[in-house]
């Protein structure tokens, strides 16, 4: 999933002359919202059970969990369905946006 977020923020570099502040962005999210920054625990419950339906903490906090020991197999099936839902439309975006993007991409340079 990681891969596919990274690679469609990427590929705005159709469009735009920069990107790599768009995805030290991206990176800063997934690492805030993924529960890298400050644990996910220190959110307040409302914020937890909102971050539980994204595919943040399934980047981040629950393989970090998985390898302490913190979680088990329920939440580790949790985080694989959790990103399966996730990919589908992401994978649809990206598409859209490499089929946008070769159409209108113009090379500049020698």
């Amino acid at each position: 999933y990681y891969f596919l977020l990274m690679y469609t923020v990427e590929l705005v570099a159709f469009w735009a002359d920069n990107v790599w502040s768009l995805s030290v962005m991206v990176r800063f999210i997934v690492a805030f919202f993924g529960g890298l920054t400050i644990p996910l625990s220190l959110m307040p419950q409302w914020g937890q059970d909102i971050l539980a339906y994204t595919p943040f903490p399934s980047l981040a906090s629950i393989p970090v969990r998985i390898f302490i020991g913190d979680a088990g197999l329920t939440e580790f099936l949790q985080a694989q369905a959790t990103l399966a839902m996730w990919t589908l439309p992401l994978g649809i975006t990206t598409y859209l946006v490499w089929r946008n993007g070769v159409y209108r991409y113009s090379g500049v340079g020698q």
